[in-house]
C-alpha cells in the first residue's frame, strides 16, 4: 500500500553567477536560513551527488541536518581554532613587562 506524503514549500532559490562566472543556486528556508548549492566539480563516480548543499554550520547544527562524522570534524576545526587563539593570548602575556 502506497501512502501519499504531502508536500510544502519550505523556502526559496535563484540562479546566481559569481564574478569569476561559477553558477549556482542561493537560497533561504522559510526559518530564515540560508543555503548555497554547487555543481559537483569533484564527482568521479556515478554513485557521487550531482550538487553539493552548503550552508552555516551553526545554522545546520541547528536545523540537526550534520552527521556525526561532520559534527566531529567541525569540533576539531573549533577546537584547532580556540587552541591557536589560546597560544596567541598565551604569548601576548608572555610579552607583558611584569616588575
Amino acid at each position: 500500500m502506497d501512502v501519499k506524503k504531502e508536500s510544502t514549500q519550505v523556502g526559496a532559490a535563484w540562479k546566481k553567477t559569481s564574478a569569476k562566472g561559477m553558477n549556482y543556486i542561493s537560497g533561504k528556508f522559510n526559518n530564515g536560513k540560508y543555503f548555497t548549492i554547487f555543481v559537483n566539480k569533484g564527482k568521479t563516480e556515478d554513485k557521487h551527488p550531482d550538487y553539493k548543499v552548503i550552508m552555516d554550520i551553526d545554522d545546520a547544527t541547528n536545523m540537526d541536518l550534520l552527521d556525526d562524522y561532520t559534527l566531529r570534524k567541525a569540533g576539531e576545526l573549533e577546537q584547532a581554532k580556540q587552541d591557536r587563539a589560546n597560544r596567541s593570548l598565551e604569548d601576548a602575556v608572555d610579552e607583558i613587562p611584569f616588575g
